[in-house]
């Protein structure tokens, strides 16, 4: 039996992964995570205003803090700036005024996933008077873009600015913050899948590993 366990080990470990690495294109972000297994959350599903409180679950993720300011505690469905489909994650601070569903200069929040993932991006959209930057980290690492920095790949007026990063280990967590306020239209995240090519060695490694167990029992004496 112990014949058969490195070749599992090693057929079971064959994986896609991107190295570590940060970005503030899209584009280059997403030529890096090809061949992973991606998903996006644009915040559509939800409804306009609705309250998103610490633990709140959106789709593959749970909000598990924030850091707000001027006494806010929650974030909301933001369905008034600018979004891919009409809606965003914002700050709420509508006990100060109800147009204040954005996040402010300095806020953020942090994300735990429900599985580990290999690379997360942000969009973030942001005033065209905003300045500083705009960064999501995790992993022991910081993608961080620039309040100028226009995603071409978004055409939507220019509000648009992206942060991202590649890690060849998983994790759980990242934490998005910025130097001037901004509401998140979408939240990307990707994680490490077998190779096409390893999936059948692995199911015969499988076979193999099977057959012998029972090859092995039927020789076993029968308890009584």
């Amino acid at each position: 039996m112990r014949t058969y366990k490195p070749l599992l080990t090693l057929l079971l470990t064959t994986v896609t992964t991107a190295p570590a690495a940060t970005f503030s294109s899209f584009g280059a972000f997403n030529a890096a995570i090809a061949g992973q297994s991606a998903s996006a959350e644009t915040f559509g599903e939800l409804a306009p205003g609705q309250a998103i409180p610490v633990g709140a679950t959106i789709g593959r993720f749970a909000v598990s803090s924030y850091n707000l300011t001027q006494g806010a505690t929650q974030g909301i469905v933001d369905d008034v700036d600018n979004s891919l489909s009409g809606q965003s994650l914002g700050a709420d601070h509508t006990g100060l005024a109800p147009s204040l569903i954005y996040f402010f200069a300095g806020e953020g929040f942090t994300l735990t996933f429900s599985q580990p993932i290999n690379s997360v991006g942000i969009l973030f959209n942001v005033s065209l008077l905003a300045t500083g930057s705009f960064r999501v980290s995790a992993a022991g690492q910081t993608a961080t873009t620039l309040a100028s920095a226009y995603d071409p790949a978004f055409p939507n007026g220019g509000t648009f600015v992206f942060a991202g990063l590649t890690s060849a280990t998983s994790f759980r967590t990242a934490t998005i913050t910025g130097s001037d306020s901004y509401n998140v239209p979408e939240i990307l995240t990707s994680s490490a899948v077998p190779e096409p090519a390893a999936v059948l060695p692995v199911s015969f490694a499988l076979l193999v590993f099977a057959g012998v167990v029972l090859r092995r029992r039927a020789g076993q004496p029968k308890l009584i």
